[in-house]
């Protein structure tokens, strides 16, 4: 086929559909149009196409899109996540727990980002602290470890009955369970005879 010397000169014409795009939808010959995707979209193919001088066409193939997925999270317990979708365009996102008797450090929720990664970072899971209790004479507590579902025991000093619950518990909330009992004097009745 013989082409005309009027068209030489011509310039290619780009037409796309989104989520393609292109830099210029006219393109001189002997230059490239460039191509890329919308937010969300990851190119497939060659980024470049040349107007070709013979034929006022672009050479190869008009590259494709593809949606950005990102990866597939998991969680380690006590931590635990829930995944709505793994795409940008449908507003992927992650919420992270903690089992119960833990709370959580840094934030619970994470978004799929356009460039196919994650927003921010894994939070972490700490086990739940009581505060430390204290007691007074004669009361006192024994209380090895204060986290979660840890056990404090309490005793009186010689000569004294304990009124109450012996144990408390410390709780999810961070919080011990009941309250703590009393000690009171302890009487003994001695009976002479007559």
């Amino acid at each position: 086929m013989k082409v005309s010397p009027s068209s030489a000169s011509h310039p290619c014409t780009v037409t796309v559909f989104p989520p393609l795009q292109v830099a210029q939808t006219t393109v001189a010959q002997n230059t490239s149009a460039v191509y890329s995707c919308e937010a969300g979209y990851r190119l497939v193919g060659n980024a470049t196409r040349l107007c070709l001088t013979k034929v006022a066409a672009l050479d190869g193939i008009e590259p494709t899109c593809e949606f950005i997925y990102c990866p597939a999270l998991s969680a380690i317990s006590p931590l635990s996540v829930t995944v709505s979708d793994l795409t940008y365009l449908s507003n992927g996102s992650a919420t992270y727990t903690c089992v119960t008797g833990y709370s959580l450090s840094g934030s619970s929720t994470r978004s799929c980002q356009a460039d196919g990664t994650w927003s921010g970072s894994e939070p972490a899971c700490s086990i739940v602290t009581c505060p430390a209790l204290s007691t007074t004479n004669p009361l006192a507590v024994s209380a090895p470890a204060i986290t979660y579902n840890s056990n404090a025991t309490y005793y009186c000093d010689t000569g004294f009955s304990l009124s109450g619950s012996q144990s408390r518990t410390c709780q999810a909330n961070g919080t011990w369970s009941g309250s703590p009992p009393t000690c009171g004097m302890f009487f003994l009745h001695l009976f002479g005879h007559v």
